[in-house]
């Protein structure tokens, strides 16, 4: 589990009256560990503050989009909701796209079917009817790639690049 900014920031002023006894006692080594030990708190908490506004630049979609993928639990989430892309922006889209890309033919994540039937820059349809010869019968992953099929056929389009 990833600390926060609240832990750095209180542990850094935890260090700062725990570096004054230890200079007042004369103890150098726990001064300087005491020191060493807030500073590197410090630069931990700017580093989290940073990364919030790194996080504060992209959409809401694709925040949900990461923060399933970073979690680790693709398979208990139940699959990813095709209307995830719509919220994306056009700047971050590319990005998404290869990263869904990349988890369904290269990490093996089922669970992104339902979302290569809306990618923009890959041929989505197309990886889902060749992945549908190679999957177990039967098997979750041939589940997901049936009902994304089926969706697509529903929806009655193609999407792949040129879209």
């Amino acid at each position: 589990m990833r600390r926060g900014k609240q832990y750095y920031l209180i542990t850094t002023i935890l260090f700062v009256p725990a570096f004054a006894l230890a200079f007042l006692l004369k103890s150098t080594p726990l001064a300087v560990i005491c020191a060493v030990g807030s500073v590197c708190n410090l630069f931990m908490f700017l580093r989290c503050l940073r990364e919030e506004q790194e996080e504060a630049k992209h959409s809401a979609s694709y925040r949900e989009l990461m923060r399933i993928a970073d979690s680790g639990y693709l398979r208990s989430y139940q699959g990813f909701s095709p209307t995830l892309l719509d919220g994306l922006e056009d700047w971050e889209r590319e990005e998404a796209e290869d990263f869904i890309w990349d988890c369904f033919q290269n990490r093996g994540y089922y669970d992104m079917a339902p979302l290569l039937r809306c990618l923009r820059k890959y041929d989505g349809a197309e990886a889902l009817r060749e992945r549908s010869y190679t999957v177990t019968p039967g098997s979750a992953e041939a589940e997901a790639i049936i009902a994304a099929l089926a969706q697509l056929s529903e929806d009655g389009r193609k999407t792949g690049p040129g879209e």
